[in-house]
């Protein structure tokens, strides 16, 4: 079991304020600061995904501005002592009206402001989890080195420990990867301009990434990982319809057209392959899969523990992410569920983020496996990144 936050500790809260910022849409959000009554501060907003669960936290914002949730979490809490626990479940009685995203900048701000504690009374490095690397993107939502596929990234997975390595790993082989794709004729998809990869792109795509670890030399250095985001291809006869290529599959073909790409390409890491409520697919290809490659629990799971209580023997492995669940104590019971169940944990931002290092100290205080960083398109990827070096991962 992972330890408890602040075992049998609380702090003081000394205040809690509020201001707009942005977030990798250019979308106003709020951000809460809290101070503790020893002058330690935290500060979050909350993300929001392109491709959110269907059994994500759904509680809407408030109709009203964040001036009105600020006043009356300062009346909350002002001047009372709590832990992690304690603060979040105040915040539970109060969610349905100051809303999700409100609740969850609230908890995670107090997570920060308690981490400084933690980090000053450690005095040594932490543990740093291997980071996944962002390589192409394609799906409807396909920003960074969109190509035509129906998955929504591919992803390189190293297989060594040394962050530094694997970094300038990365490096040679996205610029490889942007000198191909720039070859290759453009089309519309979703509205963006995608690199066409031509018949069977799913199988292209994975060809070209196998191809570009043979040109640099980092086969044996890198694995390769897909996230399928599989749960929105699911329609409401119970047939898979891929959203780029337009092929069609029952839960019996779409298994089999996996079992041929796993097993063709190598894939080690495979994230979201069918829908959330899909379990005897899930079932099916698990039982099926290559000895080699791991299933993934992101929507499947939805950092909750009562779905990962419920799945756990369909997945190899889980992502973990904060907003999802909403409270930062329910972080803590699915990481602790997924390590009795030995389920390795992977961090990760969602799709519209802020520049909050949060995702990055929960992946490190939290002992997880992997960080899921995104693509390096904008600063948010190398801030996160930097975060687990400064934590003292080189």
């Amino acid at each position: 079991m992972l330890p408890p936050l602040a075992p049998d500790e609380k702090s003081a809260v000394d205040d809690i304020d509020h201001r707009s910022v942005l977030n990798t849409h250019l979308e106003w959000t709020p951000e809460f600061v809290l101070r503790l009554s020893d002058g330690r501060t935290g500060q979050a907003a909350a993300p929001r995904a392109e491709t959110p669960s269907m059994y994500e936290e759904q509680v809407p914002r408030p109709a009203g501005d964040s001036d009105q949730v600020a006043a009356e979490a300062r009346a909350a809490f002002v001047g009372r002592a709590f832990d992690q626990e304690s603060f979040d479940d105040e915040l539970s009685r109060r969610r349905s009206r100051w809303g999700h995203a409100a609740c969850y900048a609230l908890s995670a701000a107090f997570f920060e402001a308690s981490l400084h504690r933690f980090r000053g009374s450690t005095g040594g490095r932490k543990a740093c989890p291997r980071l996944l690397f962002n390589l192409l993107n394609g799906g409807l939502h396909a920003y960074s080195l969109p190509v035509t596929s129906d998955f929504t990234e591919f992803l390189l997975v190293p297989r060594g420990i040394d962050t530094v390595r694997a970094i300038d790993g990365y490096r040679r082989l996205l610029r490889e990867a942007r000198t191909a794709v720039a070859r290759l004729p453009l089309r519309a998809v979703g509205g963006n301009p995608v690199h066409d990869l031509g018949p069977d792109p799913n199988a292209q795509a994975l060809s070209l990434v196998s191809t570009l670890l043979e040109r640099v030399g980092l086969a044996e250095a890198f694995g390769i990982m897909i996230d399928a985001s599989a749960g929105d291809w699911f329609d409401e006869t119970g047939r898979y319809v891929l959203p780029v290529s337009g092929r069609r599959f029952d839960r019996d073909g779409l298994v089999d057209y996996w079992l041929d790409l796993l097993i063709r390409f190598d894939v080690v890491m495979l994230e979201d392959p069918l829908a959330e409520t899909d379990m005897d697919g899930w079932s099916a290809l698990h039982d099926a899969r290559p000895s080699g490659c791991r299933l993934l629990g992101d929507n499947f799971t939805s950092t909750c523990s009562t779905q990962l209580a419920a799945k756990a023997r369909h997945v190899d492995g889980v992502l973990l992410k904060p907003d999802q669940i909403g409270l930062m104590s329910g972080v803590y019971q699915f990481a602790s569920l997924a390590r009795d169940h030995g389920l390795p944990l992977i961090a990760s931002a969602r799709s519209v983020e802020t520049d909050n290092p949060l995702i990055s100290h929960v992946a490190t205080e939290l002992c997880l496996d992997y960080l899921k960083a995104g693509p390096y398109q904008d600063f948010s990827s190398v801030m996160r990144s930097n975060e687990l070096l400064r934590a003292g991962a080189a």
